[in-house]
C-alpha cells in the first residue's frame, strides 16, 4: 500500500496525538485480520561509522552514486556513511524462507524500542568482513542516536521481495519493524516509524476478501490516513520462485551431464595412455617398482589434469565473483571427479598380468 496524495490529512497526523493512536488501531486491525498477511519492507537508511567500510554499502551506491557523495561527516568529526538499511516485520524474514547464517534471526523482545537499550541488527553476508555476531556500533536512526548490537548474520544471496521486485540483502542492514515504542519519549518518531509501517504489503489467503474495500473501511473507520492499494499480480512472485526453481533442476542435470562426460573422457583418455605404456611399466617393474606404484603414479597424473583445470577456474571465478563457499564446493566436485576418474584405469592397471608387461615388446 502506498500513502495518498497529500489530502491535509498527513499534516494533521503530525500535529495531534490522537491521530497516532488511530493509525496504531488501523494498523493493529490489519494485522489481526482473518485471511490476509499484513507485512511492512522499509527502506530506511541510516548512518554508520566509515572507517574503513567500502561504498558498496552506501545507499544509492547501486544507481551510481559516487563515492564522495557516499560519505558524511558526524558532530565528532568522524566519518559516517549513508548505510542501506531496511526494517521488517517480524515474520518478513520466515516467509521468504531467509535463514542466518551465523547468531540468531529477531526474537519478539527485539521490536521494542528503548532509546536507552540496543537495537538488535541483522547483517548481510558481505558486512561479515567488517562485523562480528556480538559486536556492537554506533548508529544514527531517524536522527535518533542508536546503538546498534550484531544478532546475526545472513547467508549469501539472501532475497526478499518488495512491491514484486526481489531485493538482494547482501549488503544490507536489517533492523526490527518496531511494533513496540513509547509514544510519549519521542512522538515525532513514534509517528514516522508508524506511518511508514503502515504503507505495508497485503497478500490475501482469502481470495473473497477485497483490499480495497477493507482498508477503505478502517481508514474511514478510524479516521486516519487514506492509502492506495497498488495491486500486484498475485502469482508474480510465486512464479518467480518457480522459475528459478526449474532453472536451477535444469543446472543440475547440465552439471551432472558435463560430470559425467568428463569422467568418461579422463577414464578412456588415460586407458589409452596405459596401453601406448606397457613397455614404460615393464621397465619400472624391473627395477623394483610393484602394480600399486605404478597405479598411484596414474592418480597422480590425472590428478594433476583435474586440480590445474580447478586452480585455472577458481582463479577466474574469484576475480569474477570474489571469494566465496561456492570455491569449496568447485573443489568438492573436482575432488569426486579424481576419485571416479581414477577407478577404471586403476582398475585395468592393478588386473594386468606382470609377466605380460614384462615381456610385451615395443
Amino acid at each position: 500500500m502506498d500513502r495518498a496524495e497529500e489530502d491535509g490529512k498527513f499534516t494533521k497526523y503530525m500535529s495531534y496525538d490522537a491521530e497516532y493512536f488511530n493509525l496504531y488501531k488501523f494498523v493493529q486491525e490489519l494485522r489481526n485480520t482473518d485471511g490476509l498477511f499484513f507485512y511492512s519492507i522499509v527502506e530506511q537508511p541510516i548512518d554508520i561509522p566509515a572507517e574503513n567500510i567500502s561504498n558498496k554499502f552506501a545507499y544509492g551506491y547501486e544507481d551510481g552514486l559516487d563515492k564522495e557523495s557516499s560519505y558524511s561527516v558526524g558532530e565528532k568529526g568522524n566519518p559516517l556513511i549513508w548505510a542501506k538499511s531496511m526494517q521488517i516485520t517480524d515474520d518478513v524474514l520466515e516467509k521468504f524462507g531467509v535463514k542466518v547464517e551465523s547468531g540468531r534471526g529477531f526474537t519478539e523482545k527485539d521490536f521494542e524500542f528503548n532509546p536507552s537499550d540496543t537495537v538488535k541488527v541483522i547483517l548481510g553476508n558481505e558486512y561479515k568482513s567488517y562485523y562480528q555476531v556480538g559486536e556492537l556500533f554506533d548508529a544514527e536512526y531517524l536522527f535518533t542516536p542508536i546503538k546498534c548490537q550484531v544478532v546475526g548474520i545472513l547467508p549469501e544471496k539472501s532475497l526478499v521481495a518488495k512491491y514484486g521486485h526481489f531485493i538482494s540483502l547482501d549488503r544490507y542492514i536489517l533492523l526490527p519493524s518496531f511494533n513496540k515504542m513509547s509514544y510519549y519519549q519521542n512522538p515525532e518518531l513514534a509517528k514516522i516509524v508508524l506511518s511508514q509501517q503502515a504503507s505495508g504489503e497485503i497478500t490475501t489467503i482469502d481470495q473473497a476478501i477485497d483490499v480495497n474495500q477493507l482498508v477503505s473501511h478502517l481508514s474511514q473507520k478510524y479516521d486516519t490516513l487514506n492509502f492506495i492499494v497498488v495491486r500486484e499480480d498475485l502469482n508474480k512472485i510465486q512464479n518467480l520462485f518457480n522459475v528459478s526453481e526449474e532453472t536451477l533442476k535444469q543446472l543440475v542435470i547440465l552439471l551432472i551431464s558435463i560430470v559425467i562426460f568428463t569422467i568418461i573422457g579422463i577414464s578412456v583418455g588415460f586407458f589409452g595412455r596405459i596401453k601406448r605404456n606397457y613397455k614404460t611399466y615393464g621397465i619400472h617393474l624391473l627395477s623394483g617398482a610393484c602394480m600399486a606404484d605404478i597405479a598411484m603414479y596414474t592418480i597422480n597424473a590425472i590428478a594433476v589434469v583435474i586440480m590445474s583445470a580447478y586452480a585455472f577456474s577458481a582463479i577466474i571465478s574469484a576475480m569474477v565473483f570474489g571469494i566465496g563457499t561456492y570455491l569449496i564446493i568447485i573443489f568438492g566436485l573436482a575432488a569426486i571427479i579424481l576419485l571416479l576418474s581414477s577407478l577404471y584405469p586403476i582398475f585395468k592397471i592393478l588386473n594386468m598380468e606382470t609377466s605380460l608387461l614384462i615381456r610385451r615388446e615395443e
